[in-house]
């Protein structure tokens, strides 16, 4: 139940701070409770046992991928000699320049929106509909009432 007007605070719960060593001392015998309970259940010891092994199979896996020796952190290579050019004999080779496909081109795109935006028009022209010509921009400001006169 809240007490203590409107901050949501339960006045015991803010009054003197708790006991950080009896804290401690309760969540260790709590730890120790619940691993002591996975040790008495094969299943589930047999189960957290698989888990920590894929977990560090997976943490293995990262370290030799970002180039550092597994369970020796402090002789792989520093962060600046991972960013260099790989080289060819660890893995795939260097990405080439970018190539010259006419679809990444700014200008053939700019040509090409130029043209649907007209193909756009002729058909919103043809269906007698309006909408604004290709090169209207939309007006800014706020929109006026009309006086019914």
């Amino acid at each position: 139940m809240v007490k203590g007007g409107g901050l949501g605070y339960d006045p015991p719960m803010s009054n003197a701070p708790p006991d950080f060593q009896a804290l401690a001392r309760r969540y260790l015998d709590l730890w120790q409770e619940q691993v002591a309970a996975v040790a008495a259940d094969p299943a589930l010891a047999e189960a957290v046992a698989r888990g920590v092994a894929l977990m560090t199979q997976s943490a293995a896996a990262v370290a030799q991928a970002t180039g550092l020796k597994v369970n020796q952190p402090n002789n792989g290579p520093k962060a600046d000699e991972r960013t260099q050019q790989p080289s060819t004999a660890n893995g795939a080779p260097p990405v080439g320049p970018a190539s010259d496909d006419p679809r990444l081109d700014p200008d053939e795109l700019a040509r090409r929106l130029a043209a649907l935006e007209g193909r756009v028009a002729r058909l919103e022209a043809a269906l007698g509909g309006g909408g604004p010509k290709p090169d209207a921009k939309p007006r800014g400001g706020r929109t006026r009432r009309l006086d019914p006169a």
